[in-house]
């Protein structure tokens, strides 16, 4: 909500520069890095995985998009198996 808010601030005037830029894209950035850990989080309890600890310490340190998509889809490729999921 608040990437919302100030994209729109931002949006509003003709002209900003960079820096006012930067909040938002990182608050955006947050909120994508959520999702992905959650998607992991909720799809680890549900299938029961028996790494989930190790799983869990991982990612409590890694802010990687690129480790936490690929664990997502790997999360997601268990789950839902005939389903077609890529990130990248």
């Amino acid at each position: 909500m608040a990437s919302k808010i100030l994209a729109k601030h931002i949006l509003e005037k003709n002209r900003f520069s960079c820096y006012e830029a930067y909040p938002v894209a990182f608050l955006y950035r947050h909120a994508f890095e959520l999702a992905l850990k959650n998607i992991i989080y909720k799809g680890a309890l549900l299938a029961a995985l028996s790494s989930f600890d190790d799983l869990d310490s991982k990612l409590y340190n890694t802010h990687s998009l690129e480790f936490l998509a690929d664990t997502s889809q790997k999360v997601l490729n268990k789950l839902f198996p005939h389903d077609s999921i890529s990130f990248f």
